[in-house]
């Protein structure tokens, strides 16, 4: 009896231990998904939420002697753990593509590659994440490990690629407004030409109808 014990102590400590690794996880790639967005991520808080509450059940359970129930609440707040996590990072990636999606609409292609010639890398480092996202949605048992590879590798990438877009912004709005002046420049001085062409055309048959 004291070694079956000994045993459900050792695995509920154990899964516990696994359990923080996944909690640490989840909240590294919620922090990064708020200071992206600046708000939070309501999705992967309620599944830390989850965990929270059932890792409360567990510590109870475990306190009353009740080994297996307990560890069985803990692994199943790891599950919770990494759906946040999961939730986090398509919050990040949806975000990034809704933002270059708005200053490309809104400022123009040109002006954004003037200011930020990354671009096309960024957009092509998104479209594998995303890519890589739609394949753990076909392959379940493969999700996890596809999420962890995109928090550990590309996610890094596409945040500090993001970041320095973001901070030329500010550039990128200051070219787009000096272009359309230009443009307003062109189109009076084109009207003016125009203007002045029809004014010494009519002066013109004024003169020959005189004679």
């Amino acid at each position: 009896m004291e070694d079956a014990a000994k045993r459900e102590m050792e695995g509920f400590d154990i899964t516990l231990q696994e359990l923080l690794a996944e909690w640490n996880k989840a909240e590294k790639a919620l922090k990064q998904a708020e200071n992206i967005q600046r708000e939070v991520v309501t999705p992967s808080i309620n599944e830390l939420r989850y965990a929270g509450r059932k890792v409360v059940e567990a510590i109870t359970l475990h306190r009353e002697g009740k080994g297996d129930p307990a560890r069985r609440l803990l692994e199943d707040a790891i599950f919770d753990c990494m759906r946040a996590r999961h939730d986090a990072i398509d919050a990040i990636t949806a975000y990034i593509a809704d933002k270059i999606d708005d200053i490309t609409y809104e400022l123009g292609v040109d002006v954004v590659l003037t200011c930020y010639p990354e671009m096309p890398k960024l957009v092509s480092e998104l479209g594998c994440i995303q890519d890589a996202i739609v394949h753990s949605r076909e392959n379940r048992m493969d999700r996890d490990a596809i999420y962890a590879t995109l928090l550990k590798a590309n996610l890094p990438k596409i945040y500090s690629m993001y970041q320095e877009l973001r901070r030329n912004e500010p550039l990128m709005h200051a070219l787009a407004k000096k272009r359309e002046r230009e443009r307003f420049h062109n189109r009076m001085a084109l009207w003016i030409g125009i203007i002045f062409t029809i004014l010494g055309a009519l002066a013109g048959i004024a003169g020959l109808m005189r004679f």
